[in-house]
């Protein structure tokens, strides 16, 4: 959603939404899908878990030595220990928003985009079923699995971010998995998956940032000194560390505009550092060292300040919305509209109505009265959001909301939403 995210209010150079990373040939050899890169089309595949079960031996990959093409006793005689019942596919309780997944792939001769696979089809189904009962086995390493088996190309060990709309051909699979679960081999054009759900690779803080004059990032205005910010910065560290409430402080004390929400900031990842902000690796190793709920103990320096950390759990829904703007509201349809904010709120409580009446689906009204162009035609759906990701108030209404409800109006800098959670 540009509009709403155009105003996300937190560091700005080292919040800058990156996306994702541009894919690289993936699994097939070519990017597409949505979320972090993705094998090119979408397989006419089984959804779910389901897929080759069947064990067996012989094959080998190209990258492993074996006895022939059809060999598969490189990876049979790996299976040594138990299956760690934790490994097993299980749907979560609740579906997620969005997953962070890593893939073992099997190709064949008559796959499509082959690679250097020379095994055919019957031997890749019983390769496929090897290596999964060999990634659910107790203590297995599956990114050390990936790297010695995969036939992913370029990146065996690359991590997809998958959401709901994702096109990826394992996409439902990963969906369908618990954290660090294993799936059941899925058979599609491209060869073989099998699927981990893997942790998420992002970080979600709060910060209170104490600004002095002369860092590479301050703005000029700021007069004090790098001495008094240090101080300071220990004396609100103390504070936190002896359990001061964290929201309160940062809101008396930080000189981020980020202070309006309890110092809570977009969520981290190294992609998103590594490419947008450069000089910020302190304050995301200080978060990954950090459990989560606590603050961290030590002061951390980046090219704006000084910094007192608190990690947050990461949470990401998934929600759709209708926007109506007014003239002078911050969303860029506004900047063509001449209707007057007192009847964008009329019109808005006016679609609210329909919403609840449901002779017409949500989708449907979003894409007839909707001004955020870049949900609209998607019946309003959002990509899964954190907090810190959206404007404040956007971003308060749409996480108390349960899944399927529908809010009130509500005022934000960009106009009037109407937010149905999904997820």
């Amino acid at each position: 959603m540009k509009t709403v995210r155009h105003l996300v209010i937190a560091l700005s150079a080292l919040l800058a939404f990156s996306g994702c990373k541009k894919a690289g040939k993936g699994a097939s050899g070519t990017a597409g899908g949505s979320g972090g890169g993705a094998v090119s089309g979408t397989a006419k595949s089984k959804a779910g878990t389901g897929g080759a079960t069947t064990s067996g031996s012989g094959g080998a990959t190209t990258n492993s030595a074996a006895k022939g093409p059809d060999d598969n006793s490189d990876v049979a005689s790996q299976l040594k220990g138990p299956t760690d019942p934790a490994r097993m596919p299980k749907a979560p309780d609740t579906p997620p928003a969005e997953v962070a997944a890593r893939v073992i792939v099997v190709k064949y001769i008559t796959a499509n985009d082959p690679g250097d696979a020379k095994r055919n089809k019957d031997a890749a189904s019983k390769r496929a079923a090897l290596l999964a009962k060999l990634a659910r086995q107790k203590d297995s390493d599956f990114v050390a699995l990936a790297k010695k088996y995969s036939d992913a190309g370029e990146a065996p060990d690359r991590v997809y971010k998958i959401g709901p709309d994702s096109k990826l051909p394992f996409a439902k699979v990963a969906m369908a998995l618990g954290e660090g679960q294993v799936s059941h081999p899925l058979g599609t054009r491209y060869g073989y998956y099998i699927v981990m759900r893997d942790k998420p690779q992002e970080v979600s803080t709060a910060h209170i940032q104490l600004v002095y004059k002369g860092a590479e990032l301050a703005p000029v205005a700021f007069k004090r000194s790098k001495e008094d910010a240090k101080k300071l910065a220990q004396k609100v560290l103390a504070k936190a560390l002896k359990g001061g409430n964290f929201s309160v402080l940062a809101a008396t004390y930080s000189d981020s505009p980020s202070k309006m929400r309890g110092g809570v900031i977009r969520p981290l990842s190294e992609e998103r550092l590594k490419k947008y902000a450069k000089g910020f690796d302190a304050y995301y190793k200080a978060a990954l060292a950090t459990e989560v709920g606590q603050v961290h103990d030590k002061v951390v320096e980046t090219p704006y300040g000084f910094h007192i950390i608190k990690r947050l759990p990461l949470k990401k829904i998934l929600a759709q919305h209708i926007l109506i703007v007014f003239k002078g509201s911050a969303a860029a349809a506004a900047q063509t509209t001449t209707r007057r904010k007192e009847e964008a709120r009329v019109l808005a409580g006016k679609v609210r109505l329909k919403v609840l009446r449901k002779k017409k689906s949500f989708e449907e009204l979003a894409r007839k009265y909707s001004e955020d162009a870049g949900s609209a035609q998607k019946g309003g759906m959002l990509p899964p959001f954190a907090r810190g990701e959206m404007v404040p108030k956007f971003e308060q209404f749409a996480f108390a909301l349960k899944p399927g409800a529908v809010s009130d109006v509500v005022e934000s800098r960009m106009g009037f939403h109407i937010i149905k959670r999904v997820r």
